[in-house]
């Protein structure tokens, strides 16, 4: 049997970071397929969007403001690093800038700390959009 030729090409909407790299489960090639290539897909929305985290990327920093968007409900540090496949003490260190700076509240729920927009986090968010 004679392998296709050429490169598939593969959009997807949500990137997967594996432990030690390698490809998402269930997105291994089976041969005899092609190579393929996976892209970020890209909704073109004229820059808006862009624009938007743009400005709060210019105030606050690229990290910050995405931990910032996240924090739409409480959440750990764990939970943080883990969802955006940062270091924990990466996350408690930007953390610890937007909660002295008022645009995240922390609560302690027991053995955990949650973390979540200020009512200024939430107005800085909606502002840059």
């Amino acid at each position: 049997m004679t392998a296709p030729s050429g490169v598939v090409l593969t959009p997807i909407a949500f990137h997967v970071v594996m432990a030690g790299g390698g490809i998402p489960p269930g997105l291994e090639p089976q041969s005899p397929q092609p190579p393929y290539l996976l892209y970020p897909a890209v909704n073109d929305d004229g820059g808006a969007a862009r624009a938007a985290a743009s400005a709060a990327n210019a105030l606050i920093g690229a990290t910050r403001t995405v931990l910032l968007k996240d924090l739409n409900r409480p959440r750990t540090t764990r939970e943080l690093a883990r969802r955006h496949c940062l270091a924990e003490s990466t996350v408690a260190y930007h953390l610890g800038i937007l909660h002295r700076s008022g645009l995240a509240t922390r609560v302690r729920e027991g053995r955990n700390v949650l973390y979540q927009q200020s009512r200024q986090g939430a107005t800085l968010l909606v502002s840059a959009d």
